[in-house]
């Protein structure tokens, strides 16, 4: 603000007040910052006074704060905080040994299940860039949003690995010379009673279809 715009875009009362307001007037004057805020020069950025938001950071202060409470409870599958956090980081250890570099794009095709919870956790802390993919898209869309985001792995929920390979079989038919993401396949183990009444169908339609690794076996060896 200068003293020439106020006077044009402000009643005479109200410049008046401001003109006369002490520490209006230091901002008008010439200087850049009022004096409250010189007494922060100097400082050195560290944790008690700089700490950029994270959701990692989230989820470390839950392991610690509420260790062994319930994070997760899905079907049969229950983990505390504290063992998600350890799952995050076992994952997010194995991601960094399947020859990607940090700020490569990790896709991810799944519904709610607990493995997109810990790969919103996982991919940030291997330094990667998450991309989630809404299931209910066709082949064609799902082809151009892998190839656009340059997806290096992409995870599949067990139930939509037929689609994922439509999607990549479509995207390998419009560029051959790019090289398809390596497949980790999100299996059924979420729910013994749902694991009894599909087991027919889910795990041939699954099975029937190529994949790179296997989730929890990723999580196990990190």
């Amino acid at each position: 603000l200068t003293k020439r715009a106020i006077k044009i875009f402000t009643p005479r009362s109200q410049r008046l007040y401001w003109l006369t307001h002490s520490s209006f007037s230091t901002l008008v004057s010439g200087d850049s910052e009022p004096e409250s805020w010189r007494k922060t020069e100097g400082l050195l950025r560290c944790p008690a006074n700089f700490s950029p938001l994270s959701p990692i950071t989230f989820l470390e202060r839950s392991a610690k704060v509420y260790r062994d409470q319930t994070s997760v409870l899905f079907g049969s599958v229950k983990h505390t905080w504290f063992q998600t956090y350890q799952r995050c980081l076992r994952l997010a250890s194995s991601l960094t040994h399947l020859g990607i570099a940090p700020g490569d794009v990790v896709a991810v095709l799944a519904p709610n299940v607990p493995a997109m919870l810990e790969l919103h956790f996982a991919v940030p802390m291997a330094g990667l860039i998450l991309c989630t993919l809404n299931t209910r898209l066709d082949p064609f869309t799902l082809s151009v949003l892998i190839e656009h985001s340059e997806s290096k792995i992409i995870f599949v929920d067990h139930q939509f690995l037929e689609l994922a390979h439509k999607a990549l079989d479509l995207l390998a038919k419009s560029d051959k010379t790019r090289k398809s993401p390596t497949i980790v396949l999100i299996s059924q183990s979420n729910d013994d009673d749902e694991e009894e009444d599909d087991s027919g169908s889910d795990s041939s339609s699954s099975n029937s279809f190529d994949y790179d690794y296997d989730y929890e076996t990723l999580v196990k060896s990190g």
